[in-house]
C-alpha cells in the first residue's frame, strides 16, 4: 500500500512550516505528498490575499511534488474525514489549535485520532 501525508493548510504564512514537516515525513517514510485546503462556503476564496497566499503555499507544494487539493463546503471536518478514506492517508501534519480550543477537548486531532487511530498525527506548536 502507498504510503501517503496530508498537510492541512490555512490562508496563512505559516502554513509554510506544515508543508515542510509534511515534506520531511513524505522522504522519510517514501511516500505521496498531498496538501489540503478547506474552506467553509461555496467559494473557494473570500478575498484577493487569501487567493494569493493559498496559491503561494500549493505552488510551494507543487515544487517538491506535491499534490494539492483545494475543497469547500460547510463541514470541514467531514470534508478532510472522507478525503483521508478516499485517499487512504497514513500521516497527517497539523498546526496546534488555539489554546482555548486544546483545553475545552474534542479539538480536530482528537477527532482524527478517534475516527483514524491508525494514521500517524503530527502537531506543530503554534510560532
Amino acid at each position: 500500500m502507498q504510503k501517503k501525508v496530508l498537510v492541512c493548510v490555512t490562508a496563512q504564512k505559516n502554513s509554510k512550516r506544515l508543508i515542510d514537516k509534511g515534506r520531511e515525513i513524505a522522504v522519510d517514510k517514501r511516500a505521496q505528498l498531498h496538501i489540503l485546503n478547506v474552506v467553509i462556503g461555496k467559494n473557494m476564496f473570500t478575498t484577493e490575499s487569501e487567493t494569493e497566499l493559498i496559491q503561494l503555499l500549493f505552488n510551494y507544494a507543487s515544487e517538491f511534488g506535491g499534490v494539492v487539493h483545494a475543497l469547500c463546503g460547510e463541514d470541514v471536518y467531514e470534508i478532510i474525514k472522507s478525503f483521508i478514506k478516499e485517499e487512504m492517508v497514513t500521516n497527517i501534519v497539523v498546526g496546534a489549535p488555539p489554546r482555548e480550543i486544546r483545553e475545552k477537548g474534542g479539538s480536530f486531532t482528537d477527532r482524527i485520532g478517534a475516527d483514524f487511530p491508525y494514521i500517524d498525527i503530527f502537531v506543530l506548536d503554534r510560532e
